[in-house]
């Protein structure tokens, strides 16, 4: 389960098991109603960043399930993806339940963490290290982009660089407004995907026959 935020309403997204050759229809697996869909479907930019988020969702989803069968990534890797996947799920039960939305965004936060130490697990960076450079989501990113020569740390760097900083966070009664929260949860979405992506071979964008080219989180 993921989320969506569509202005400033929260819509989940499920993404079913399904096995063999299917067909996939991203609207049908949200809780949107059919007047929020004919509305999503109006707004282009609305429309491809939903396309983004079931992306992105798919892609962790399904990765968490087969991470370690096309490429050996350990046991620490595993455990850091593992811990993201349920930061993500709380962030996004939060959000689409009835519940104060703040809450949502240290979990959003720790999962960013955790998904990125899991891509540097992958490459071997032992658990000293991952320790040394903390809740620094920047120096994370920076660390990753050497040993992943295909993730898009450009991206990921402007998405964290929108996100309040973990530990003054934690303490501060200032939390971010609602439709700032849903685009930390949707940013820490993208990024466990993007990293998920690099240790798997799933990718929902390129096994999808014309489907939209990325526009969210934006450049």
């Amino acid at each position: 389960m993921g989320t969506f935020m569509f202005r400033d309403v929260f819509a989940r997204i499920s993404v079913a098991l399904a096995y063999g050759t299917v067909r996939v229809e991203p609207l049908r697996h949200t809780n949107m109603n059919e007047l929020q869909l004919r509305w999503l479907r109006s707004r282009p930019e609305d429309y491809n960043a939903f396309h983004d988020q079931f992306a992105d969702i798919w892609d962790f989803g399904w990765g968490l399930l087969e991470l370690g069968s096309t490429r050996s990534v350990g046991d620490e890797c595993k455990n850091f993806m593992g811990l993201a996947h349920f930061q993500l799920q709380a962030a996004a039960a939060i959000v689409t339940g009835a519940y104060d939305f703040r809450g949502a965004v240290q979990s959003s936060l720790i999962a960013t963490e955790l998904a990125l130490k899991g891509g540097l697990a992958a490459s071997k960076l032992d658990l000293k290290a991952l320790k040394n450079l903390g809740h620094d989501l920047g120096a994370l990113t920076a660390e990753l982009e050497k040993h992943e020569p295909k993730l898009d740390g450009k991206r990921i760097t402007e998405t964290i660089g929108k996100f309040p900083s973990y530990v003054p966070n934690r303490y501060s009664p200032n939390q971010p407004d609602r439709r700032a929260t849903g685009h930390i949860v949707m940013g820490a979405q993208y990024v466990a995907a993007e990293v998920m992506r690099q240790l798997t071979d799933r990718n929902f964008r390129s096994a999808a026959k014309d489907y939209p080219a990325r526009s969210y989180p934006p450049l």
